[in-house]
């Protein structure tokens, strides 16, 4: 039995790290180039880790001679507590990413220059660069996400070397539900990610087509999974008229009239966008037949513009909305009465949780009442609304920066609109 066996099993973990201190064997390897903080995190030996990690001079992120340190082992294997250990080790770097060698090919090797051969032989036919939380999102271990996503460094859209991949295109490549709804929950996720081939998570989320699949051997993931797709444009996955015919080949047909669906929304949003712009340049063009100058228009312009169309149309919404919600709650407390009356026993818990249920419901009832507070949320929602499309335009080149007069735009030719012929 080895040193971590022996001490592992017992409740001191200041002896175990004496003991490892004493041998100065911390950076000892094994035949696979796994150290002793490597094993016991594959091990998912909690106390050993955690002795580990706390001995001086210790360096957490070397890597075995398949490339992986010990975070990405606990990673892969659901080790959720080894994993909340080593996060909390001097130095640990979130984001390190392995490289996937054949391993047994590296065993064979007789020296350290031969193993760099074989390394640099294999990095053309090996995936590279994934991180722990690639793995613990390809293999769904959804509490290890969240331990991973807590850490302030984590770079969630960092994408493999080999695909270029991120967490989120791994999660969905492997239909990991719960994984992906934390992934979109993450601050800072960009679900519009390509991959080397420019294919993005919504692409595979949207499963095969009918010509790359065999229906006699279909499996889930090659199917596509309509609730991913809903989340994944629900947190801005985006499509247009220029994905129609991948969409239009896909095997699952529910999946490909969700996507059209969104083409004819963002279509819709276009359009307004547009329409826009046509009534700026309309105005410039007026403007000049009766000799002012023109040299940029103010983004400011074009916000006030679109808040304005938003916040009018948001208006009409919200009033229905509102109406709907108000019903909705009313009905629910009218609920909780009916099955407050059937308890007798006010100290019961059931009693105490519909309380508190109601009281939650009757405060949402005031807020849901309060126009005001209803029309100050709409607005800043529209505000926010106008800025992106604005930034859209921009990226998009439906508009231009002039940069010489700081926060101002220049309104493209009209070469690419159908309404400037």
């Amino acid at each position: 039995m080895t040193t971590i066996s022996r001490f592992s099993a017992r409740s001191d973990s200041r002896e175990l790290q004496s003991s490892i201190s004493s041998e100065n064997g911390v950076d000892k390897r094994d035949e696979y180039g796994r150290t002793r903080l490597m094993l016991a995190a594959l091990s998912n030996q909690t106390k050993s880790v955690q002795a580990l990690v706390n001995v001086d001079d210790i360096d957490v992120n070397v890597k075995d001679l398949s490339g992986k340190t010990a975070l990405m082992i606990a990673s892969i294997l659901g080790h959720v507590e080894s994993v909340k250990v080593l996060l909390t080790a001097r130095g640990i770097k979130v984001n390190k990413s392995d490289e996937y060698f054949d391993l047994l090919a590296l065993r064979e090797a007789e020296d350290e220059q031969a193993i760099e051969r074989k390394r640099n032989r294999n990095k053309s036919t090996n995936r590279l660069g994934v991180t722990a939380l690639m793995f613990a999102a390809e293999n769904g271990h959804s509490e290890i996400v969240d331990a991973l996503l807590l850490d302030s460094k984590i770079d969630v859209n960092k994408t493999d070397r080999h695909n270029g991949f991120t967490a989120l295109i791994w999660a969905v490549t492997n239909n990991q539900i719960e994984v992906v709804k934390k992934l979109l929950a993450a601050k800072g996720i960009d679900v519009n990610i390509a991959d080397k081939f420019d294919r993005t998570a919504l692409f595979f989320a949207a499963g095969m087509s009918r010509s790359e699949i065999d229906e006699s051997k279909v499996d889930e993931i090659s199917k596509g999974s309509p609730e991913i797709v809903k989340m994944l444009l629900k947190h801005g996955a985006y499509v247009d008229k220029d994905d129609e015919e991948w969409i239009n080949g896909l095997f699952n047909t529910k999946i490909a009239e969700i996507l059209r669906a969104a083409i004819r929304k963002n279509n819709i949003l276009i359009g307004k966008m547009e329409e826009v712009v046509f009534r700026i340049t309309e105005k410039l063009n007026n403007d000049k037949s009766k000799g002012k100058s023109f040299d940029g228009v103010p983004i400011d312009v074009i916000d006030r513009k679109l808040v304005q169309e938003l916040f009018d149309d948001g208006l009409l919404k919200l009033e229905k909305s509102r109406l709907a919600k108000d019903k909705e709650i009313e009905d629910k407390i009218a609920s909780i009465d009916k099955k407050l009356e059937n308890l007798i026993d006010k100290n019961d818990v059931l009693y105490e949780r519909y309380e508190i249920k109601k009281s939650s419901l009757i405060e949402k009832r005031k807020i849901n009442k309060n126009l005001a507070l209803n029309t100050f949320y709409l607005t800043i929602r529209s505000l926010l609304e106008a800025r992106l499309i604005s930034m859209i335009l921009l990226l998009g080149g439906v508009i231009k920066r002039n940069e010489t007069k700081g926060e101002k735009i220049a309104v493209r030719g009209c070469g690419s609109f159908s309404w400037c012929s």
